[in-house]
């Protein structure tokens, strides 16, 4: 699933097959930036082009499933 971020007009989500390649363009202003996984932060100089694909290994991006109220007893 292909979502914006911070974008000037709206667009739905735009969902693709696992083995899409994308070419994202970005043009028009003077800097951009790509992030991945919220930390990853790349600097880019418009005009741009950024390709995604799938990786030839998986990540993991969650843990192991918890127990929602057991984690809120933590809280206190």
């Amino acid at each position: 699933v292909v979502t914006q971020m911070a974008a000037t007009e709206s667009m739905p989500p735009l969902v693709v097959e696992p083995d899409t390649a994308l070419a994202l363009t970005v043009s028009g202003t003077e800097t951009a930036y790509a992030i991945s996984d919220g930390r990853n932060r790349r600097r880019l100089e418009p005009p741009a082009t950024v390709s995604v694909s799938l990786a030839d290994e998986f990540v993991t991006l969650v843990g192991p499933q918890a127990n929602f109220f057991d984690g809120l007893d933590k809280l206190e």
